[in-house]
């Protein structure tokens, strides 16, 4: 089980790569809904979810992690796991 401590690194690693604070994002910013969330960004965290935070993605989960509210649930539940 990982801890809460855990989520919110993998957080600021997400905001860190936007260039951002975890604060300034809303669970409704995502692909093209934030000035340095474009494509490359996306896979940028996706990568860093799997790379450097040992994340397991599978092809279910990644169509479904459009917006920062739906990875920031995605990384509690993993967190809580």
């Amino acid at each position: 089980m990982q801890d809460e401590r855990e989520a919110a690194r993998v957080l600021l690693k997400i905001a860190q790569l936007l260039d951002s604070e975890v604060e300034q994002l809303s669970d409704e910013d995502g692909l093209g809904t934030h000035p340095g969330w474009n494509s490359l960004a996306h896979v940028e965290i996706l990568a860093t979810l799997e790379d450097e935070c040992g994340l397991v993605i599978d092809a279910e989960s990644i169509t479904g992690m459009g917006t920062f509210g739906s990875i920031r649930q995605f990384v509690e539940n993993w967190a809580h796991g």
